[in-house]
């Protein structure tokens, strides 16, 4: 039996930087999760990992370039967890409803749930490349949001008259609100997020009967 061959030198401190690389996000990730974009220093990473505040420059080389890629991990993480949780839901409501669910869900199931909510409120007021980022990945959510509210309307699950974009903001709210009040003790029966996806699928459900009532 011939014995394995290693891979060369080169490779191997490349999957080497690329391992640091993605140990120092993902504890920035954690600290920012709790203590803000802003206050992410490299001395607190280079603490918290045991490495040299030089080492973390090296693979970063600014403290915006690295807050850039938290946000751009947090969002992919986001996105990937919301499209598992809709894609096989039904066109309209049933789907902008799954939405929720899987957005409520990835919330409650981990310390950056409500990562986006809390830096769009962090930077509402400092004008700059990080708010701009910020104010993209808000506004792509809201995309998504009011893409699957349209698809409803054109199917007939609301009301004639109904405004997307209100129906959107209340959607929003209910569930940022619920992740604002998430160092609240939880409820003992049923999850956390319930609460929040119930007053959304009521007012859908109330704009659903007045669409039938209309029609008798």
């Amino acid at each position: 039996m011939q014995p394995t061959k290693r891979l060369p030198a080169v490779y191997r401190l490349r999957i080497k930087g690329l391992h640091t690389h993605k140990r120092i996000l993902d504890c920035a990730i954690d600290i920012a999760a709790h203590l803000g974009l802003e206050a992410l220093t490299f001395g607190q990473l280079a603490a918290e990992l045991s490495m040299s505040k030089s080492g973390i420059f090296t693979h970063f080389g600014s403290k915006e370039a690295l807050q850039v890629e938290i946000l751009e991990s947090v969002w992919e993480s986001f996105e990937n967890q919301i499209d598992l949780g809709y894609l096989e839901a039904p066109d309209g409501v049933p789907r902008l409803l799954a939405i929720c669910m899987a957005w409520l869900t990835y919330a409650f199931s981990r310390t950056n749930g409500g990562f986006l909510l809390a830096a769009s409120m962090e930077y509402d007021d400092r004008p700059g490349n990080i708010h701009d980022l910020v104010e993209h990945y808000v506004r792509k959510w809201t995309t998504v949001l009011v893409g699957e509210a349209l698809a409803g309307m054109k199917l007939g699950h609301f009301k004639e008259g109904t405004e997307v974009d209100v129906l959107v903001f209340h959607i929003q709210g209910l569930g940022n609100q619920r992740l604002l009040d998430r160092h609240l003790p939880r409820p003992r029966r049923g999850t956390a997020h319930e609460p929040a996806v119930s007053g959304a699928g009521g007012a859908v459900q109330r704009r659903r009967r007045g669409d039938h009532h209309s029609h008798r």
